[in-house]
């Protein structure tokens, strides 16, 4: 089921992200704690969502922030459990894609993703989204990072 997310369901999730989410988010986050990546996420503006396994439980966090202007930056999060929840969250994530470029939301939906965050690459491109360039060292500690785009 997919909710609204709240800062309760935030921590659960990231106090309990797969090792690759936890690597990438915390090449790019600005503190180095967990909760304040949790904090962060709840109060992104834009779409923000959180996926639900069928016992309740917080499985994946995600949506599509607005940092500037008429482009989304699409992210998401999960812990071991989010491949319960792998065709629920994918369709949602295709669909707010669709909908905010459809609508004029955006013009433009990126997503970086850690050139080693392997498992990510083949399912960032079943959105629609098309890889664009490498970055290099765009990571704090000189991570590579892929930026992958929609645009209409």
């Amino acid at each position: 089921m997919i909710v609204d997310l709240t800062l309760e369901r935030a921590l659960y999730i990231a106090h309990n992200m797969v090792k690759d989410d936890f690597d990438e988010i915390m090449a790019t986050h600005w503190g180095d704690t967990i909760d304040g990546f949790a904090e962060q996420c709840v109060a992104a503006n834009g779409l923000n969502m959180c996926s639900l396994a069928d016992d309740g439980t917080p499985v994946a966090m995600g949506g599509i922030a607005l940092f500037q202007p008429k482009v989304g930056t699409a992210w998401m999060v999960g812990t071991s459990r989010m491949i319960e929840k792998k065709i629920e969250v994918t369709r949602f994530a295709k669909q707010a894609i669709h909908k905010s470029l459809q609508d004029g939301v955006v013009h433009r939906v990126n997503a970086f993703a850690s050139a080693l965050h392997l498992r990510t690459h083949p399912w960032l491109r079943s959105l629609g989204l098309n890889e664009e360039n490498t970055l290099k060292k765009w990571g704090k500690n000189g991570e590579d990072f892929i930026i992958f785009a929609k645009v209409v």
